[in-house]
């Protein structure tokens, strides 16, 4: 996974995803977290009030429930057009 101690503050919103062997219990609810501060490899967070240490590896920017909308790529169906003097012939 990419680091995410590039632009990481305190205060910051993130996500919790059981990623390592060893993570927390708290990752595997996959619940929301504030970062209270980044000492690498580890990230100090706090969960509803409680503090959290988590390595940088279970930890996700974006929301990993939210799933993008899938984009409407079905083509209408097109009639195919037989040349003249074609006629259908049912293949049963």
């Amino acid at each position: 996974m990419a680091s995410v101690r590039g632009d990481l503050r305190p205060g910051d919103v993130v996500w919790l995803v059981p990623r390592t062997m060893t993570a927390p219990a708290i990752c595997w609810r996959n619940t929301s977290a504030v970062v209270v501060r980044f000492d690498p490899p580890h990230i100090h967070v706090t969960v509803d009030g409680q503090p959290y240490r988590v390595h940088e590896d279970n930890v996700q920017r974006g929301n990993p429930q939210y799933h993008k909308p899938a984009r409407d790529t079905a083509k209408p169906a097109r009639r195919l057009t037989l040349p003249d003097g074609a006629e259908e012939q049912p293949l049963f």
